[in-house]
């Protein structure tokens, strides 16, 4: 295989030249979370992981998505005969969709 994987030490640093004031601001900002890592907030923060905003509202649509089709197939099997809707978990569901 001639692919070649490359990963950045850091994840969200920008690629590419920067110019001075660029690498001023970086260095200030990585000084000043060195310097109050101690700190409750500070260091809650650093411990997540922050999406870019595309990417937060696509999950955030898919989860409402998916609620809402629990919600429609609960309502569905509360509001019909015993036995008449079928009870299938979503990794069955996704079995049945790839073997079709």
């Amino acid at each position: 295989e001639g692919n070649i994987r490359l990963w950045k030490t850091v994840a969200w640093a920008k690629t590419g030249v920067l110019n001075f004031r660029q690498k001023q601001s970086l260095q200030y900002s990585e000084a000043l979370k060195k310097k109050f890592a101690h700190h409750n907030d500070v260091r809650r923060i650093a411990r997540h992981r922050h999406l870019p905003k595309t990417i937060y509202k696509e999950r955030m649509k898919m989860q409402t998505m998916i609620s809402s089709r629990k919600r429609k197939e609960r309502n569905l099997q509360a509001h019909s005969k015993p036995g008449a809707v079928e009870i299938k978990s979503i990794a069955e569901r996704v079995v049945e969709e790839t073997m079709e």
